[in-house]
């Protein structure tokens, strides 16, 4: 398993806290299971609250100062590690992601489509429309996408065209 540590960026939020206490869940729950968490060089302060051996650093990539032009390259860059890295392994995204590349076996935690209800969350910027669609797109192409509630499983199949037989 190998599990794309960007959320714990901001752990202190919503998907940040969710992805630390799945990490956290699965040291707890077995011994035997082995998973990497690919995280960025630049992420110490995330590197600080994983145990060392879980860890697998992304090569260094540009950084932008614009947040969402740093999301879509790391999110690229993670996906395109594991995918070269880790062919086996399921690679698993706790929050929206979108990438050229793409692992075998993937699985996408799609919380909701709030964006999708409320297209002023997205504002009026092209490159946030795109990517809320992207990550859709990504999802769409995943072996499975979990999601939190029948709500969102609904939206996941009416909105973003999900294939009900792929959402958990």
């Amino acid at each position: 398993l190998v599990i794309s540590g960007l959320p714990l960026l901001n752990p202190h939020v919503g998907v940040g806290t969710y992805t630390l206490r799945l990490i956290h869940g699965l040291l707890r729950a077995s011994h035997s299971t082995r998973f990497r968490v690919l995280l960025p060089a630049s992420a110490e302060d995330a590197r600080a609250l994983l145990p060392k051996e879980t860890i697998a650093l992304l090569p260094a990539s540009l950084n932008f100062r614009h947040p969402l032009l740093s999301q879509i390259l790391s999110g690229n860059s993670i996906a395109r590690t594991a995918c070269r890295n880790f062919p086996s392994s399921i690679f698993h995204s706790p929050a929206p992601i979108w990438s050229l590349s793409q692992p075998p076996k993937t699985a996408v935690t799609l919380h909701d489509c709030i964006y999708r209800h409320f297209p002023v969350y997205t504002g009026r910027h092209f490159l946030r429309r795109w990517h809320s669609r992207a990550t859709e797109r990504f999802a769409s192409r995943a072996t499975l996408v979990l999601t939190d509630s029948e709500c969102s499983r609904r939206d996941l199949e009416t909105l973003a065209k999900i294939s009900p037989e792929k959402i958990r």
